[in-house]
C-alpha cells in the first residue's frame, strides 16, 4: 500500500481558504472544512472512436468522484460509470480510507503550495495582490486574464462599511458595488498593461522571482533576484495604501474575508488576533472553518462565535 501525502494548499482566485489533501498515487480525499470529504479513485477511462469498432478506443485515466465521507455521516458512496472495475474502485478507497482517518486527526495540514503568483503594483513593482499558488515540481497553472478577484461570480454580501453614505440601501446594486470598487482599484493600481510574477517562497518568508505569466507582455522585474519577506504582503491583498479612502476599503474587505484569512499559516500574533475578533461577525462561516486554524490566540472570540453559530442553528 502506497503511502499518502498529506497537504494544504490556498484556494485562490479568489481566495476562499484552505484545502485539504490526502493523496495515494491511486486515490485522493479533499475538504474545504476538515469534517466533510470527497473520496476520488483514479480510474482508467476507455471511450471508443468513430467507426464502431470495439477495439478502436482512446484510454486515459483520471479521477472519478466515487464517495463522500465524515466522521460523522461516515462513508456514502456515489454512483460511477458502470463499465467500471468497481471492485477495484472499493479496494482503492478502502487503502484510502485508513490514511485519511489518521490524516483527519491532525489537521490542519501542513501547507504545500510554496509557489506564488503576484499581480505587481505599476509604480514600485512590488507584490500587491495573490493571484495564485502551485506545488514546487509542478507544471504552473496558466491563466487567461491577469485578473484579481475579491469573491466569487454572484456573492455580494461583501458591504464596505466605509463606502455607506446616508440615503444609500442595502440593494443588490449598492452591494456589487463595494466588490467591484475594491477590484477596480486593484486593477488601477496594478496599471496597464497588468503585471504579474512567479515566486518560490522561502522558509524565512523570502521570495525568488522566478518568471512571468503568458500573459505579461514585460519581462519579469524579480527574475532570479530575491525580496525580503518585507516586500510581501501578509496577507492575500496588500493593507498599507496611501490613500485613506483605499485604506479603509481594503481594512472592510479583510474585515469580511476574516474567517477564511485566519486558516493561513503564516499570520502575525497581532494580525491573527485582529481577524479574530472580526471573524465572530460571521460566525456560521467560523463554525465551518475553525477547525482548519493552525492557531487560536483568542480562544474566547472563536468560542463565542462557535455558541452564536450553535444557537442560530438550533434555532433554525
Amino acid at each position: 500500500m502506497s503511502q499518502a501525502e498529506c497537504y494544504s494548499i490556498r484556494r485562490l482566485s479568489p481566495f476562499q481558504g484552505v484545502l485539504q489533501v490526502v493523496k495515494t498515487n491511486e486515490a485522493r480525499a479533499l475538504s474545504v472544512d476538515g469534517r466533510n470529504w470527497h473520496i476520488q479513485v483514479r480510474c482508467e477511462i476507455r471511450r471508443p472512436r468513430w467507426g464502431g469498432d470495439p477495439n478502436n478506443v482512446t484510454v486515459y485515466r483520471r479521477f472519478v468522484a466515487f464517495a463522500l465521507w465524515s466522521s460523522r455521516y461516515r462513508l456514502t458512496r456515489l454512483p460511477i460509470d458502470p463499465t467500471l472495475n468497481r471492485s477495484r474502485v472499493e479496494q482503492t478507497c478502502e487503502s484510502l480510507m485508513a490514511m485519511l482517518q489518521e490524516a483527519a486527526e491532525k489537521l490542519p495540514l501542513s501547507r504545500r503550495d510554496l509557489m506564488e503568483l503576484w499581480l505587481l503594483d505599476a509604480k514600485d513593482r512590488l507584490p500587491l495582490a495573490l493571484l495564485a499558488s502551485a506545488m514546487e515540481g509542478r507544471p504552473l497553472p496558466k491563466f487567461r486574464r491577469l485578473e484579481w478577484v475579491p469573491s466569487p461570480p454572484g456573492d455580494r454580501s461583501f458591504v464596505a462599511q466605509s463606502l455607506r453614505q446616508e440615503g444609500r440601501n442595502g440593494s443588490a446594486s449598492y452591494l456589487a458595488n463595494d466588490r467591484e470598487m475594491l477590484a477596480n482599484l486593484v486593477h488601477r493600481t496594478a496599471g496597464r498593461p497588468r503585471s504579474a510574477q512567479w515566486f518560490r517562497r522561502e522558509e524565512d518568508g523570502a521570495g525568488i522571482g522566478l518568471e512571468a505569466p503568458e500573459q505579461s507582455i514585460e519581462e519579469a522585474p524579480w527574475a532570479g533576484k530575491r525580496l525580503p519577506r518585507t516586500a510581501f504582503p501578509e496577507l492575500p491583498l496588500r493593507e498599507r495604501w496611501m490613500e485613506a479612502t483605499a485604506r479603509q476599503l481594503v481594512a472592510d474587505f479583510h474585515h469580511w474575508q476574516a474567517p477564511f484569512l485566519l486558516t493561513l499559516w503564516e499570520l502575525s500574533e497581532s494580525t491573527r488576533k485582529r481577524l479574530e475578533h472580526a471573524a465572530r461577525e460571521r460566525a456560521m462561516t467560523v463554525r465551518t472553518l475553525h477547525r482548519l486554524y493552525p492557531a487560536v490566540i483568542n480562544r474566547e472570540a472563536i468560542n463565542a462565535a462557535l455558541v452564536e453559530a450553535t444557537l442560530r442553528r438550533s434555532a433554525g
